[in-house]
């Protein structure tokens, strides 16, 4: 995410929701392993207590250490379907586009329970 606001600015769909920018300090060697994005995050997460939205498995853990709340793509997808701005078939075709078209590993099991919940969450709502 870092590199996408580097070249092009706010993504349209975020320019008309509330956010602020804010700089941290990501220089120094306390998680080598992170791109500065991912650095930036976790920066940012631990100094306002802030839930810290990445899927990189390595930021993931560091999560834990901190003790922040975490959550990825799914979760994204899955927070949209609840809150109302999706509905379920275009939550399950994010899901799948997420499985299929992009570069992130995301274990069978984990895409069968996210589709799960959003089925019986449809099927609770009827």
């Amino acid at each position: 995410m870092f590199e996408e606001l580097r070249r092009g600015g706010v993504p349209a769909a975020v320019e008309s929701l509330d956010y602020e920018r804010r700089r941290v300090d990501v220089a120094g060697d306390r998680w080598p392993e992170l791109d500065p994005g991912e650095t930036a995050a976790l920066a940012l997460g631990e100094r306002v207590d802030a839930t810290v939205l990445t899927d990189d498995l390595d930021a993931r853990r560091q999560t834990d250490e901190l003790d922040l709340e975490v959550h990825g793509s799914i979760g994204i997808v899955l927070a949209a379907y609840a809150d109302g701005r999706l509905v379920a078939a275009d939550a399950k075709t994010k899901i799948r586009a997420l499985e299929r078209d992009s570069t992130l590993y995301l274990s069978d099991p984990l895409v069968t329970r996210a589709l799960d919940r959003i089925d019986r969450e449809e099927s609770d709502g009827d």
